[in-house]
């Protein structure tokens, strides 16, 4: 069987959009948007018309004060750009049926992690000024759909491939490559021109996995930083336990600021539950930002790296688990070093992040298991604890 012939078969498990998300993205894309015309399409549907007002109302958009009661006022409150998002998350809805009771492991954690992803997506576009700002959370929510339609097609087979990516330090994508011909991403581009969306939707998830384009604000690049920023957190599970982590490439965009960054993993955790909670019915806890609770004492420690690449990703981690930057209360907490001093300070514990590394295993293009980095920290952390109980 040819690939052609091979990406058909698979993506054909993914039934066309609904009739009326196909026509309520044409709506909405439109310039100036008709929301009258827009209200009227959208009322056919109860669930859409519901979720709608819903997000009107939910806390992710921060709009009013006052609750909206009415989908013409819920239209107007959202605009343009969040109607795209409640559109974004009806389809959300829809494919969680085709999870909800085979993907393996449970499909919770895989679908915070394509929300996380997606609000993440979200708030780096806003502050970069990109003008796709609703393009990159709907991209966002579709990246992993690859993954969907691999799974439906031979559950067997790609269980097999999420077990082998899962216990090895091969990237899902590549084992995907290997084991189908085919990675995810190529699938949801192919998915994403089925669905008529936008080339820039389309490209976005077709190359979420690839080098990153230099500094360029791509939503390809957007994608990827924002799934970056969701493992930083330790937020769901995308199956894909190494990936491309390399921080320095959020950083040079003239709009965007590494206040920004810490701006992002403080709500990041709190948003994505309110949206799970509120749009698909999972309800728990995601890692909040902070470790350890409020006024408790933390070790002062030590990390050492040389990297430039790897001091920044160690220091957003740890930052999500509590230790802070620049001049903020307990600054002096935590040192990170590129040298292992002869004598270290008296009270403070060393983490010798250049060992970890050393142990890891080589991957082609030089991807880390962040999941396993921020555990890794976390019981370094622990062991550091009893000493300043």
């Amino acid at each position: 069987m040819n690939k052609t012939t091979f990406i058909n078969q698979v993506t054909r498990h993914i039934k066309p959009l609904p009739a009326i998300a196909d026509r309520v993205l044409y709506l909405a894309r439109q310039e100036p948007v008709d929301f009258k015309l827009l209200a009227q399409v959208i009322e056919n549907d109860a669930v859409l018309s519901a979720l709608v007002i819903r997000m009107a109302n939910s806390p992710i958009y921060g709009l009013i004060r006052n609750r909206v009661e009415t989908l013409d006022r819920a239209i107007v409150v959202l605009g343009q750009q969040h109607i795209l998002d409640s559109t974004g998350l009806y389809i959300t809805r829809i494919l969680r049926q085709m999870t909800k009771n085979t993907w393996p492991k449970g499909d919770v954690n895989f679908w915070k992690h394509n929300i996380a992803v997606a609000i993440a997506a979200r708030m780096l576009a806003e502050r970069m000024n990109v003008s796709h700002t609703q393009l990159c959370f709907f991209a966002g929510l579709i990246h992993d759909i690859g993954k969907i339609a691999l799974h439906t097609y031979d559950a067997t087979a790609y269980r097999d491939v999420m077990a082998h990516a899962e216990q090895s330090s091969t990237p899902l994508q590549a084992a995907e490559l290997s084991a189908f011909g085919v990675n995810h991403a190529t699938l949801s581009g192919v998915i994403s021109r089925k669905w008529f969306l936008p080339v820039t939707c389309m490209k976005a998830v077709a190359h979420h996995h690839n080098a990153a384009d230099n500094i360029t604000v791509t939503v390809a690049n957007i994608i990827r930083s924002a799934n970056m920023l969701a493992k930083i957190c330790g937020i769901g599970d995308s199956g894909n336990p190494y990936g491309l982590c390399d921080p320095r490439l959020l950083l040079p965009n003239p709009k965007f600021s590494e206040a920004d960054i810490f701006d992002i993993l403080d709500v990041l955790p709190g948003l994505v539950d309110e949206l799970c909670g509120s749009v698909l019915g999972i309800h728990g806890i995601s890692p909040l930002p902070g470790y350890f609770k409020q006024n408790t004492p933390r070790p002062h420690i030590e990390v050492h790296t040389r990297r430039e690449s790897d001091r920044l990703l160690l220091r957003y981690i740890l930052y999500t688990l509590g230790y802070y930057h620049g001049n903020d209360t307990g600054a002096t907490q935590i040192v990170i070093m590129d040298y292992m001093p002869e004598h270290g300070f008296s009270n403070e514990s060393i983490i010798d992040f250049n060992a970890w590394r050393s142990q890891q295993p080589y991957t082609p293009h030089g991807e880390l298991n962040i999941g396993s980095l921020r555990n890794w920290l976390i019981t370094q952390i622990d062991k550091a604890q009893p000493s300043y109980a």
